[in-house]
């Protein structure tokens, strides 16, 4: 074996300490793992958490706060309710409530990943028409696909030739840039 005992003693602390500071730095606790489920809530700072809207928003200077009360009691003096992903079905006298406050003026913004699917106690049925909510995600995507100018046949091809072509003057430029720094290193670097 090449290099001198030093060397491979330096060689292995180096990788002992990265080891370690991998170790240390990676290491995950239980409330660090994947999420199992997706969770929206404004405690919640993984993926599928809301923590960062709500610090973002207090760090701007809006008066935001967490609702952990029944919708009933919601205050009049609140402009905006954003129901982020409801993990439980609204019974009658909250949707009530939050009917009576958008109409008053308040704002009410939902927001799920069950886009075009039925929100619990909230979507289906006359209680979504009452707020306007209707599932259009699939008819505006079919309403913008109509609106796209598709290339022809002979566009496509000519494209197609096009960077076809690219790619092999750029991949020779590059292999001859590769052989002419390679030629450099051997003739000067390592004679």
């Amino acid at each position: 074996m090449k290099g001198s005992r030093a060397e491979w003693l330096i060689l292995a602390a180096l990788l002992v300490v990265l080891v370690g500071a991998s170790i240390l730095v990676g290491a995950q606790g239980e409330s660090e793992g994947p999420e199992l489920a997706p969770d929206p809530s404004t405690y919640n700072a993984r993926g599928s958490g809301s923590k960062g809207l709500f610090v973002w928003l207090q760090e701007l200077g809006v008066n935001v706060r967490r609702w952990e009360r029944p919708l009933e009691d919601l205050p009049e003096e609140a402009r905006v309710l954003l129901v982020l992903g409801p993990r439980r079905l609204l019974d009658g006298g909250e949707l009530a409530a939050v009917e009576r406050w958008v109409r008053a003026g308040g704002v009410l913004c939902l927001a799920d990943s069950a886009v075009g699917r039925a929100v619990p106690g909230v979507l289906p049925g006359p209680a979504a028409l009452k707020f306007g909510l209707r599932p259009r995600f699939a008819e505006e995507i079919i309403s913008e696909l109509r609106k796209v100018t598709w290339p022809t046949r002979e566009d496509v091809v000519h494209l197609t030739v096009v960077v076809v072509i690219i790619t092999l003057i750029l991949g020779a430029v590059l292999g001859a840039i590769d052989i002419g720094f390679g030629w450099l290193i051997d003739n000067t670097l390592l004679r």
